[in-house]
């Protein structure tokens, strides 16, 4: 049975964590960056057996205090856990292509959960890989007009097979200007694992990834620092 824990913390720069019950392990989750007008940006939640770590930060210059609110989700250990992680570092620049990571689960084992960060800029997509799933792809870019090193560090979090996984796409959601939500629902009798999905638009880029109280429906906010349109979605990675 899958269950939600909380933790919020209000700093400038914020990394926050927190430990499950004994027994119980995280199988991915969300996390949300509050203040709209700073342009914060999501750098990611990873799952690590009990633990998860959220961290995030202002891009914009900004002195005024912001939120860092994280949602786990966990479930009892299942049979053949295993975190399979991958680190991509790259020097970028204005302008640089997509930089990413792929983990990819043993071939014994398929995706039950999965997590991730991007540091040096911010994450443009998440999306598992194959189906049945087995891995997936985490990207990110820099931020609008940096220049340095951009770290993608993706994790799978993998299983001894015996579960049924689904992640359909919903329709691109669009926005002119404003900050957009994409929200979608697993299939009856399957639960939100992870939430995935993708910004199709630069410079917008993730700033909520969301769980409702149900554990079947993900929503996940794009903002942007420009004026023009862009899009993106959500699509939840459901098991059951």
């Amino acid at each position: 049975m899958l269950g939600i824990g909380d933790f919020g913390a209000r700093q400038r720069d914020s990394e926050v964590g927190f430990r499950q019950l004994p027994g119980r392990t995280l199988r991915g989750g969300r996390d949300r960056v509050d203040d709209a007008a700073l342009g914060g940006s999501h750098h990611g939640l990873v799952p690590n057996g009990s633990t998860a770590t959220a961290t995030a930060r202002v891009f914009s210059g900004t002195g005024f205090l912001w939120r860092v609110t994280v949602k786990a989700i966990c479930a009892n250990t299942p049979v053949g856990l295993q975190y399979v992680s991958l680190t991509s570092t790259t020097p970028v620049s204005p302008g640089s292509p997509v930089v990413g990571a792929k983990p990819i689960c043993p071939s014994t084992k398929r995706l039950i959960g999965f997590g991730g960060t991007v540091s040096g800029g911010r994450i443009m997509s998440f999306m598992p890989q194959n189906r049945p799933a087995t891995g997936v792809w985490l990207s990110g870019r820099p931020f609008p007009g940096t220049s340095g090193t951009l770290t993608v560090r993706a994790m799978a979090v993998c299983a001894n097979a015996g579960f049924v996984s689904s992640f359909d796409e919903p329709p691109l959601a669009t926005s002119q200007g404003q900050p957009v939500t994409s929200t979608a629902s697993c299939p009856a009798g399957m639960y939100v694992h992870a939430a995935a999905g993708w910004a199709a638009t630069d410079p917008a880029y993730i700033s909520e990834v969301a769980v409702d109280s149900t554990k079947t429906t993900a929503s996940l906010t794009l903002r942007s620092s420009a004026s023009s349109s862009f899009s993106g979605k959500v699509v939840p990675f459901c098991v059951g």
